[in-house]
């Protein structure tokens, strides 16, 4: 078991800056600094909070131009663009605060990050044709280390695990910029 800290609970944990054309999050979805969504959804396979609960929580800029935010409430730290017609919130509310403490979590992130960059790969990664393949047999924990270089260059990534089974990616790299799509089976 991984203690993600403040992390725990999000579906996608972003320290930095997010730039989505167009998405979605099917769970909850924080940004530590500047968030662009467009044709974005967040949290539509959550059950409605009525309210009670934060799914959008973007630490300073939220421009939202296109999408909704289902079951719960939406929350930016400096400003946002918000509300437009475009963009619903139905089952929650906008509201300017800060609920997470984004800079401890990148301490507590990073420190989690060296203490898993230790674990010993179980399995090879392949990369060709512009996709990056992760495939794994172990059912308990499957561990991949990844050139950064790689994943640049992937416009996909498969992941392939048996059921139950939790992935740990290690990539290695500080100049990366991936902008490819995700497939994740068994996991």
């Amino acid at each position: 078991t991984v203690n993600l800290g403040p992390a725990t609970g999000w579906n996608a944990f972003i320290l930095e800056d997010l730039t989505q054309p167009s998405s979605d999050t099917e769970g909850k979805l924080a940004v530590g600094r500047d968030a662009t969504l467009a044709q974005y959804s967040v949290g539509d396979k959550l059950p409605n909070s009525n309210g009670t609960v934060d799914v959008l929580v973007v630490g300073r800029d939220l421009t939202f131009t296109s999408g909704r935010v289902y079951h719960g409430n939406v929350v930016y730290g400096s400003s946002t663009n918000l509300p437009l017609f475009s963009v619903s919130v139905d089952e929650g509310t906008i509201r300017q605060g800060n609920p997470i403490d984004f800079e401890a979590a990148q301490a507590h992130l990073t420190s989690l990050s060296a203490q898993l960059s230790n674990y010993t790969p179980t399995d090879p990664t392949t990369f060709e044709w512009g996709t990056l393949d992760l495939i794994g047999d172990d059912p308990y924990l499957n561990v991949f280390n990844v050139n950064g270089d790689d994943l640049t260059l992937a416009h996909t990534v498969n992941i392939n695990v048996p059921n139950g089974a939790s992935v740990l990616v290690n990539i290695s790299g500080s100049q990366i910029d991936w902008s490819g799509g995700l497939w994740v089976l068994g996991t």
